[in-house]
């Protein structure tokens, strides 16, 4: 049973998706370690039994699904559900759409994966019920930062360019995986500037590596890089990332 403590009254806490595959969590000491790290900058001194996480997915019945491991001061909630995305996704592209709706750049908690999710998770359901896969939010500045659950990429003559962190935006784990493997130019970048790119792909640990069609109307044609990275993500998923 879960217990009453400031993970449930105020967000403090935080979580991890993980994708299981062959008896395994995708990429699985990157997410404990930013769990790790985000519990210490929010002062939860509660921890995760990392043996029983591995125990929990070793003998292959959740392989496909997603894992979730959400932490407080008293609690520790893990829960799994089916994966959303379907071959179709992949073909078709992410449409994308700027949602009104702000990142706070100076906020601590813009940088970790905490319990304080509501913006984005509002928002996704909007866009998904009008029609879209995934709202791009800006900064306080007019800056792209990030999806609702997603970093994001653009791509220019075979060159990957991506927000900086300092825009506001929580380093993913499939984010910082192809930064160190393919190389990625870190910048500011303005609405304005989405016409200026020919590719354009989000990441998270679900959906790994996913093309962009559009965002508000403007498209991408060139999936060429993505489809390259993304294939190479899958072997090195295979192989054991």
């Amino acid at each position: 049973m879960m217990e009453h403590d400031d993970g449930f009254s105020f967000g403090i806490g935080a979580f991890e998706t993980m994708l299981v595959h062959d008896g395994r969590c995708i990429m699985f000491v990157r997410h404990m370690d930013r769990l790790r790290r985000a519990l210490e900058s929010l002062g939860v001194g509660n921890r995760v039994d990392l043996r029983m996480l591995e125990d929990e997915v070793s003998d292959g019945h959740l392989d496909g699904r997603v894992l979730k491991v959400e932490v407080s001061e008293r609690n520790v909630v893990i829960s799994d559900r089916p994966v959303p995305y379907s071959d179709g996704d992949y073909a078709r592209g992410f449409r994308l759409r700027i949602p009104e709706v702000r990142r706070n750049e100076s906020s601590p908690f813009t940088y970790m994966k905490s319990l304080q999710y509501g913006d984005s998770i509002m928002e996704k359901r909007k866009a998904k019920a009008d029609g879209f896969d995934e709202p791009l939010f800006l900064n306080c500045r007019g800056e792209i930062c990030e999806g609702a659950t997603t970093n994001i990429f653009f791509s220019k003559g075979g060159r990957l360019y991506t927000p900086e962190k300092g825009c506001g935006l929580l380093p993913g784990t499939v984010r910082s995986y192809v930064m160190e493997k393919f190389g990625a130019e870190e910048g500011v970048f303005f609405p304005e500037d989405l016409r200026g790119f020919d590719g354009c792909f989000v990441t998270n640990s679900v959906l790994g590596i996913m093309p962009v069609a559009s965002i508000d109307g403007v498209g991408f044609h060139d999936r060429s890089l993505c489809d390259g990275i993304r294939k190479t993500y899958l072997r090195d998923v295979e192989d054991g990332l």
